[in-house]
């Protein structure tokens, strides 16, 4: 590996050799990646090099260890860009991606204080509560429960959200499709419910998000999320005003 001429860390050099390897297509999904030693003489690095740039694999999502057969190459992680509107499904679909949705549990209950102001509606009023597990590819990437007034989406159902999408859903039975969200992201760690949903050990680094969607200023949705880390990245470009 040449870098006389290059400022950047020689582990990021490498991570980025290795993240093109995966990229172009020469590290498929599923393969073993090589081990420290043949890396080492490939590129020329010392060990710790090695073992630097691929725990930055690991920590982007890009590979799994697997104690005694070694590292393999994950499924890419779904990149989000932030810098306008987004849902799960539309993102994935344009990207070629199958997400589907396994529906937990749906009821109705009695909104609290809080929801009731943050709805606009009288005290009491009746939500319906949607917990689903969302799938990428059939695997697991998000456990989210979502709150919606009754009132503004009359008919609506779980065989029709399981079909069609919560979204889809809002447009056919309330004529409403979310145009704007709120979103704030944390840092968090799977509780054993989620981290069973989601097919990791509980205590697993994950990301909580909570989003309030609004269609013309109306909220019609309150979401909370647990993300698995390693299935999700997002990304924004921040312009300087």
């Amino acid at each position: 590996m040449s870098h006389e001429k290059n400022s950047e860390p020689l582990y990021r050099q490498l991570y980025s050799s290795f993240r093109k390897n995966i990229e172009d297509g020469v590290w498929k999904t599923g393969d073993k990646v090589p081990g420290e030693i043949q890396l080492c003489e490939t590129y020329r690095v010392s060990r710790i090099t090695v073992r630097q740039a691929m725990d930055l694999l690991k920590a982007e999502g890009y590979i799994t260890r697997t104690p005694g057969r070694g590292s393999f190459i994950s499924e890419p992680p779904l990149e989000q860009k932030l810098n306008s509107f987004y849902s799960f499904s539309d993102i994935s679909a344009s990207g070629g991606m199958k997400v589907t949705s396994i529906v937990l549990g749906y009821d109705t209950q009695k909104a609290t204080s809080s929801q009731s102001a943050l709805f606009g509606l009288p005290a009491r009023e009746p939500l319906i509560r949607l917990e689903r597990i969302r799938m990428r590819d059939d695997a697991p990437f998000a456990h989210e429960i979502s709150y919606f007034p009754l009132r503004y989406f009359p008919g609506i159902n779980r065989a029709a959200i399981e079909r069609n999408g919560l979204y889809n859903s809002f447009q056919k039975y309330g004529g409403m499709r979310p145009d704007l969200a709120e979103e704030s992201f944390e840092a968090a760690r799977t509780g054993h419910l989620s981290a069973e949903y989601l097919q990791v050990t509980p205590a697993t680094p994950a990301m909580h998000i909570t989003r309030i969607a609004k269609y013309h200023d109306l909220v019609i949705e309150q979401c909370d999320s647990i993300i698995r880390s390693d299935r999700i990245r997002y990304h924004i470009v921040m312009p300087r005003p």
